[in-house]
């Protein structure tokens, strides 16, 4: 699905607050945006381990399109 540099990050959310996250991919992949969820985990902090991070990514050829859609200006690509 793509090489390295393909994918640029438009959304990042924790995982117990994803739901902003998630509806943004299921909107774009309704639109035909390419774009995909990724989970991220990172160090503890604070002392909370394992802090879990969701991450919206779009292809790069659809980056410009898929802003517009989520700032709510439509699509004029089609």
């Amino acid at each position: 699905m793509g090489g390295i540099g393909a994918w640029q990050e438009v959304q990042l959310s924790a995982t117990h607050r994803s739901e902003a996250t998630v509806a943004q991919y299921q909107y774009l992949r309704a639109r035909g945006i390419r774009c995909q969820l990724r989970s991220l985990w990172g160090p503890s902090v604070r002392g909370v381990s394992n802090v879990g991070m969701l991450s919206l990514r779009v292809h790069r050829d659809d980056v410009c399109r898929a802003y517009r859609l989520l700032a709510g200006e439509g699509d004029d690509s089609k």
